[in-house]
């Protein structure tokens, strides 16, 4: 799975203006090629608990479109759509 890690960290800097930038997971999910569902997001719940990864849920939940709702990851019983990484 160090591959899909790096595939989700090369998609999150393809993706943000500068590290640490918020970056939802609708427009880092298809920039992953043939991962599966369950391995990106076994990874991501790995990423999680490094430093500076950072994965949120939207604070403003009606402002979620339905791609937004299915992009997200489940942590901890709690839906989150977006991912900040800081440069290590």
């Amino acid at each position: 799975m160090p591959d899909i890690e790096a595939r989700i960290r090369t998609a999150y800097t393809e993706l943000a203006r500068e590290p640490g930038t918020w970056v939802s997971l609708t427009k880092i999910r298809p920039l992953l090629g043939d991962a599966t569902r369950a391995e990106v997001d076994d990874v991501l719940t790995l990423m999680n608990r490094m430093p500076g990864v950072n994965i949120v849920p939207e604070s403003n939940q009606k402002t979620l479109t339905q791609q937004d709702r299915d992009a997200a990851v489940t942590i901890g019983d709690q839906a989150k759509h977006f991912l900040s990484i800081e440069v290590r």
